[in-house]
């Protein structure tokens, strides 16, 4: 089992990971994890919805490959997979209308 409490940020970059299953394996058991840059692996390909995805399994992420992770991206997200594409554009109604307040 792993057991990496104190990982906040971590660079794989180029490493050749291919299976995407080092995302429930291994990132989604990392409590802290905040940054992640995991560009130039295979594995980011073969996840579907790559950034949504990981979004939702590892939820204290703040940045994935450099790019910030919003409190917009993460009820996107977390909508998505709620109900995919329908949940998504009610989610971004809400938002929409807590702006506006």
């Amino acid at each position: 089992m792993l057991d990496a409490p104190s990982i906040h940020t971590l660079d794989i970059s180029s490493n050749h990971i291919e299976d995407p299953a080092v995302l429930d394996e291994i990132l989604a058991k990392m409590p802290n994890l905040a940054v992640l840059v995991c560009k130039d692996n295979d594995f980011c390909l073969k996840i579907e919805n790559f950034r949504k995805t990981l979004i939702v399994k590892i939820p204290n992420l703040q940045q994935i490959n450099e790019r910030p992770v919003t409190d917009e991206d993460r009820r996107l997200a977390e909508a998505f997979m709620r109900g995919r594409v329908p949940a998504e554009r009610e989610e971004k109604k809400a938002i929409k209308l807590d702006q506006a307040k």
